[in-house]
């Protein structure tokens, strides 16, 4: 009985264990948009015409940053 019982704590860890990665993969995933966005924005703004077009791209980036899960 103990056994059985071992057997299934290890399967619900690790079925924990793999949310716990998809949601840190989740997490750089929106931070690297993020930070891509706000880059592409700046230099727009900087470089490019329209500049609205940039200032909109900085806020997007912002804004997906900003709303990154958190860690934890």
């Amino acid at each position: 009985m103990d056994a059985d019982d071992a057997a299934d704590q290890r399967k619900h860890a690790g079925l924990a264990r793999a949310r716990g990665d998809r949601r840190r993969a989740t997490r750089l995933e929106q931070l690297v948009l993020g930070g891509m966005l706000l880059i592409a924005g700046v230099l727009w703004t900087g470089l490019g015409q329209p500049t609205w077009l940039g200032w909109g791209g900085a806020a997007l980036g912002l804004a997906v940053l900003a709303f990154a899960p958190r860690r934890g």
